[in-house]
């Protein structure tokens, strides 16, 4: 899990979920992601480049006034936490799938 603080957002990644080498289940992921994205206003899973499975978030947090607050970003983080918790299922179901 990667935390990137910027000046005007935290952004999340967890990569490296799973990798997919196979293209044609490649096809498969986004379809099953573009799925998932759309009931996700936080979060999105996709496949990069090198055929892993990332989820990425972008907490919108001003931290130029020196405004951090942890708690928010543990909330997120939980958040995100809990979406995988959700998705993992289908990642693997398809992931193992012939």
């Amino acid at each position: 899990m990667l935390v990137i603080f910027n000046e005007d957002n935290i952004k999340l990644v967890i990569a490296k979920i799973a990798t997919v080498d196979d293209p044609e289940k490649r096809v498969k992921f986004y379809e099953l992601f573009n799925e998932m994205n759309d009931t996700y206003r936080y979060f999105k899973l996709y496949v990069d480049s090198d055929g892993d499975i990332m989820l990425e978030g972008d907490l919108t947090m001003d931290l130029r006034d020196g405004d951090f607050q942890p708690e928010t970003l543990m909330a997120y983080i939980g958040a995100s936490l809990k979406l995988l918790e959700n998705a993992y299922p289908k990642i693997m179901k398809l992931m193992w799938a012939d």
